[in-house]
Order: structure tokens, then C-alpha cells, then sequence
């Protein structure tokens, strides 16, 4: 919520006085303790606020106007903030710039050189323990439209142990779970000026209490070869293990896996990284699992060290640090074998040999220098030692067809321009009981994921009905890409049965009024165009595609909403001509191009959309697109009231705001 008006007040002898309003975004909002999903503030959430004066803008006595206010949230994913005895914070009279820092959760204990005292060891509510920092916002004065906009980041890590029983183990997880972390430090303080949260005290335990999910947040820590987990059921059983990270970096969410068995077997844990937060000034990119196939083959993986790094590459213990001695799997730069490097931008290609184990095998490659550090695990399917390949990961598309009596035998009304791409061969049943069509798949070419481009030489499906109603369309195979074109009287889509795809395009023509993408994290791309006059897609559910990269969603007016929380690997959206009226980009910060022209989003949101945009700077070695853009032309918001100030800051930081 974006509170677009101030307040006026006159104090003794006259004189005007403007309040401040504010409004507060967590950068990533996904995992925020509260709300059903996790997603919200609480209401009278206790933040801190100091405003400083603008020139020279640093946290010091000297130039602290009005020092840990304390403000209290409204519930919702976007909160403004109210003070906490009523007393409203106004800006200087004279016209003054100011800039303003901060914190949840408020205390009057903070420092006199501004650091914020911290402890986690009471893990029973962990939004008291989420600990936030709202670096310095731009210069703001009397003269200033709409709220200031504070954007927080998580400063502390959060883990999340899924637990199941194992051999031997038969007390329910339901029962009751208690984990003790063994090896961590629990208090800290929080430095205002930097936000760096940093340790203090001796290393000791922390327990954290659930069932078959357990929750807890605890300080990052570098190295975790001292820290490990003791789980203890209903029963009285304990199970130690160690995590499978090397280390707990701020604003990131660890979830780990957790596999109870009995003494005379070892208990499991296996991990995964995902965004909380900013993660402060630290950038992970990776943790990305990465599929092969059993061919030999490349996989490129991209990232940005600040510092001179080193690579890592393991396999179920096997590992040598600054290198591989994993003999399927190496490392290369050029052609040349390369574990190490000096900072800057670098690109690698993990090279693999064709796997005759008969069983998938993975690797995890991990990078670090400096405060950078990244992983990737790489899983490689199978032939078997005598060079079969094993059985395909087959699925399930299903699309619906609805054609009229009038209208079956003519040639435009029957199905055509399905392309399908993938491994081995794929069926398709017509749903008429007429002979099912079995064809080889298309290899999805490298150079036409995303979108997909269909290419000379490409199998091109059809089909004509000779008899009118709804038809289900049945498709089965190992399909990562599917192209649907030219075909109005496709009405329903379903790619939830089909594990595997990784690129989805549905060109022009079409009258698409359902489509279900279900649990699929390996989808990368989806594109969808409609000209045709019958625009009936009024929803779309795109949380399950949490590894989505790429959405183009055009000519859909009765789509007036989207919910994009769980997509926060998103970097280009297009989604013009459709009808939304609000589009909420706070967990999407790894965006570089934004198209939502043609809408009928208002000044107000328009403002709240800039304002996201200008505490982000884009990458100009991580673009899409050849520029950093956002495209908002043809809105009836632009030009409004404080959008001419939003767009100014969001240009600051280098965004093209394209509006014609």
C-alpha cells in the first residue's frame, strides 16, 4: 500500500508542518514470518526510525534530527507505518532535505554509535526475532508527494527442516520433533549505518521446536564444520547430522530434508538454498540444479565474483578443494581445465562423460571468493554399462477442444501446429477414438528455448474432427518444449502431468480460457499471445513455476491480477493489453525488463511500481533485453500525482521508463 498524502499541522507561531508518511517492502517478501503464506506483515509490527539530515546523509550524532522512533505496522504484504504513541515524525520547516534509516524489530536498547542489540534464542515466535534493516532512502523534504518508501532486507538466516521417518524409526514426526543446534552463536548486534549483523558471545546451542516441519532463524555463519543438528522425537529417540551447507549466508533460507533412521543405519539430510531476503550485499546466484542427459554434453553456469575465487567439485564425499577429482565431471574455460580465477565476470562450461552406471549420478560445484560464494548441482541421468538408455521420465499434457457442429471439416477449425520437443517418442491421442499419432520428438535446441521458434524440418501435429463437441486431447512422452499455433479451438491447457517441460509458447489464434502449469520447477519460459476476439483467460496459477525466467502474457483483458511471490527468478515480464489494474514486483528483483503498457493500472500503483525499481540497480551483464527497461505507455496512471518523482528516482538508478 502506497499512502500518497501528508499532513499539515501548524506549530507555535504559524509555521506549517508537513508529518512523514511511510510505507515499508521486504525485498523478497516470500518467507516473512506471518500471514497464511508466510507472506505478510503483523499487525503492530514494532519498527525504529531515525531521519538525518540529507547533507551530508551519514548516521552520526551530528546530524540525527529525530532518533529510534517507534512505528507500528499495518498487516498486509505492503505495510505503512503509524507512530507508536502517536506522535508523527514532520519534516524540517525550512525545506530541508532529510533521509531516513530503519529497523525491526524496535527496542530502546540501541548503542550510542547506533547498534542494535539482537538475540535469538527464543525461537517460540520468529517474527519477534526477524531481524530487518531499511538502508538510507533518498533526500525527501516538505515539498515531497507520497510516502517514503522503506525497503527492508532480512539480516539473518532461516532454516526450515522438513523431517520424515527412516528405517527403524516408527514415532510419529506429528508427535512432536525438538532440534538442537549445536555450535552457533545466538546474539548479536545490528550496526544501523552498514547493516552488517554481527556475532557476539560464546558459540552454544538453540532449539527450535515442530513436527514434520520445524522453523527457526538463526545468525549467518561462514563456517558450519563446528555446527551440527540433534533431532529428538516423542519417543525419546535423538539423531545427529550434519548440514550439508558450508555455510549460512544472511537473507537466505536454507530448507533441508531430513531423514530419521535407527542407530544402525545414518540418519540424512540433504539441502537447498532459496531466497529470504536481499541477502545484503552478498549475491547467490546458484544452488541451481542443473539436468543431463546420459550423452556426454556441456552445461554452461555464469556468476560474478568480487573477489579471486576458487571452484570446488564433489560427488558423495569425493572432493578436492580448488579442483575435481570427480572423473565424470570437469571444469572448463576456453577449452582449458580451470578451477580458479580472478574477479570479474566468469563463465564455465561443465564438461560430462557419458554415464554407463546404469543410475543417475549428481555433483555439486561450489564457488567462492570473498564474500561470494555459489553451488550448483548437476544431475545426470543414465544408460547402463552396456550403453542402454534407461527408461524415459514420461508425462501427461491434456488440452481440451470445443467445436461446433457447424463448423467440423472446415480446415481452420481443426487442430494444427502442435510441435513437440524432447527425448525418444511421444503419443497423441485425439480424443475421438480415431488411430493415435506416434512420432519422434524434436531435440529442444539450445538456440530456441526460450521462446521457442519453430524451425524448418520440425514435426509439425495436426489433426481434423468429423464429429462436433468438447475433445481431449491426450499427450504422453519425455517433453520438455511444446508449441501450440494457430489453433482457436483449443480451449484448456494442462501441463501439471508433465514433469520435465522446461518451455512452454501458445501463438495467436487461440481461445484459451484455462491453463494449469501445477508443480513444476524446471519451467523456464512461457509465452502466450492471443489476437483472437474470444479472450477468455481470466486466471492464471504460476506458483509452482518457482524456476520461471521468462513470462510474455499479452491480449488477455479479463486478467486483472497475477500472482508473482514464488517467481523470484523472473527477469523479463511482458504483460501488455491485459486488464490489471496492480502489479505487486517486491519478491522480483532479479527483473530487467518490465512491459506493462496497455493496462489500466493507476498513478498510485504506477508510483508504488517505480518505487520498487529505484532501490534496485540493474545488471548490465545479466540483461535479457539490451537495456534495463520498464514499459509502462498507454496506462491511464502515467503522469499522475508523484509519478514524475518516482519515475525520476527510478531513472537514477539507471531504469529506461519508456512511456510512448
Amino acid at each position: 500500500m502506497m499512502l500518497s498524502g501528508c499532513s499539515v499541522e501548524r506549530e507555535p507561531g504559524g509555521s506549517q508542518q508537513t508529518a512523514v508518511e511511510f510505507t515499508g517492502n521486504l525485498k523478497q517478501i516470500l518467507t516473512r514470518v506471518g500471514g497464511t503464506n508466510g507472506t505478510e506483515w503483523h499487525a503492530d509490527d514494532p519498527v525504529g526510525i531515525y531521519m538525518i539530515k540529507a547533507d551530508p546523509g551519514t548516521l552520526s550524532d551530528g546530524n540525527i534530527v529525530a532518533a529510534n522512533k517507534h512505528h507500528k505496522a499495518t498487516a498486509g504484504a505492503s505495510a505503512s507505518f503509524a507512530p507508536g504513541d502517536g506522535t508523527h515524525l514532520f519534516y524540517p520547516t525550512d525545506g530541508s532535505g532529510v533521509k531516513f534509516v530503519a529497523y525491526h524489530p524496535h527496542t530502546t536498547s540501541v548503542s550510542a554509535d547506533h547498534k542494535v542489540p539482537f538475540s535469538v534464542a527464543d525461537q517460540s515466535d520468529l517474527s519477534a526475532i526477524d531481524l530487518l534493516h531499511a538502508p538510507l532512502t533518498a533526500s525527501f523534504s516538505k515539498s515531497s508527494t507520497g510516502a517514503v518508501p522503506l525497503v527492508f532486507a532480512h539480516k539473518l538466516t532461516k532454516l526450515v527442516f522438513n523431517v520424515s521417518n527412516g528405517t527403524g524409526v516408527t514415532e510419529p514426526v506429528a508427535n512432536g520433533i525438538e532440534v538442537v543446534i549445536s555450535g552457533q552463536q545466538a546474539a548479536g548486534t545490528l550496526d544501523l549505518a552498514t547493516g552488517d549483523a554481527t556475532a557476539s558471545g560464546a558459540a552454544g546451542t538453540i532449539t527450535a521446536e515442530g513436527g514434520a516441519t520445524i522453523e527457526a532463524i538463526v545468525l549467518p555463519n561462514a563456517d558450519l564444520s563446528d555446527v551440527t543438528f540433534t533431532f529428538t522425537n516423542d519417543a525419546g529417540q535423538s539423531f545427529v547430522v550434519d548440514p550439508p551447507t558450508a555455510s549460512w549466508q544472511d537473507g537466505k533460507q536454507y530448507t533441508y530434508t531430513v531423514t530419521l533412521k535407527a542407530a544402525d543405519s545414518s540418519s540424512e539430510i540433504t539441502g537447498s538454498i532459496d531466497p529470504w531476503g536481499d541477502g545484503g550485499a552478498r549475491e547467490v546466484t546458484g544452488n541451481e540444479t542443473i539436468e543431463a542427459g546420459a550423452e556426454p554434453g556441456k552445461r554452461s553456469i555464469s556468476f560474478t565474483a568480487d573477489e579471486p575465487w576458487t571452484a570446488t567439485v564433489e560427488e558423495s564425499g569425493n572432493t578436492r578443494a580448488g579442483g575435481s577429482s570427480v572423473e565424470w565431471l570437469k571444469l572448463t574455460r576456453g577449452g582449458v581445465e580451470t578451477y580458479s580465477g580472478e574477479a570479474g565476470t566468469v563463465t564455465l562450461d561443465a564438461e560430462l562423460e557419458t554415464n554407463y552406471s546404469g543410475a543417475a549420478r549428481s555433483a555439486r560445484i561450489t564457488i567462492a571468493g570473498g564474500t561470494f560464494r555459489t553451488s550448483y548441482r548437476i544431475t545426470q541421468s543414465a544408460t547402463t554399462s552396456t550403453g542402454e538408455t534407461p527408461a524415459l521420465r514420461s508425462g501427461t499434457i491434456t488440452m481440451t477442444t470445443t467445436l461446433q457442429g457447424e463448423w467440423v471439416g472446415v480446415s481452420n477449425q481443426s487442430v494444427s501446429g502442435i510441435n513437440l520437443y524432447g527425448r525418444g517418442s511421444a503419443t497423441i491421442d485425439w480424443g475421438d477414438g480415431s488411430t493415435t499419432t506416434t512420432g519422434e520428438l524434436d531435440p529442444l535446441r539450445e538456440e530456441i528455448n526460450y521462446p521457442i521458434a519453430v524451425a524448418d524440418g520440425d514435426t509439425d501435429y495436426g489433426h481434423s474432427y468429423n464429429i462436433a463437441g468438447e475433445k481431449t486431447i491426450t499427450i504422453t512422452g519425455d517433453i520438455t518444449g511444446l508449441f501450440v499455433g494457430h489453433t482457436w479451438c483449443i480451449t484448456s491447457i494442462d501441463l501439471s502431468g508433465m514433469p520435465g517441460l522446461v518451455a512452454f509458447t501458445c501463438d495467436d489464434e487461440i481461445n484459451l480460457a484455462s491453463l494449469t502449469i501445477g508443480q513444476n520447477p524446471v519451467l523456464r519460459d512461457v509465452e502466450i499471445t492471443n489476437s483472437n476476439t474470444n479472450r477468455d483467460l481470466s486466471s492464471l496459477d504460476l506458483s509452482g513455476a518457482t524456476g520461471l525466467i521468462r513470462l510474455f502474457l499479452c491480449d488477455f483483458p479479463l486478467l486483472t491480477s497475477l500472482d508473482l511471490m514464488n517467481n523470484v527468478n523472473l527477469r523479463h515480464l511482458t504483460l501488455s493489453r491485459n486488464g490489471h489494474t496492480e502489479l505487486d514486483l517486491i519478491a522480483n528483483n532479479k527483473l530487467k525488463y518490465l512491459n506493462c503498457s496497455g493496462n489500466d493500472i493507476r498513478t498510485e500503483q504506477l508510483v508504488n511500481i517505480l518505487n520498487q525499481f529505484a532501490h534496485r540497480t540493474p545488471d548490465p551483464d545479466d540483461l535479457i533485453e539490451p537495456w534495463p527497461a520498464i514499459e509502462l505507455y498507454d496506462n491511464p496512471g502515467v503522469g499522475g500525482p508523484g509519478y514524475t518523482e518516482a519515475k525520476l528516482r527510478a531513472e537514477q538508478q539507471g531504469w529506461q521508463i519508456i512511456e510512448e
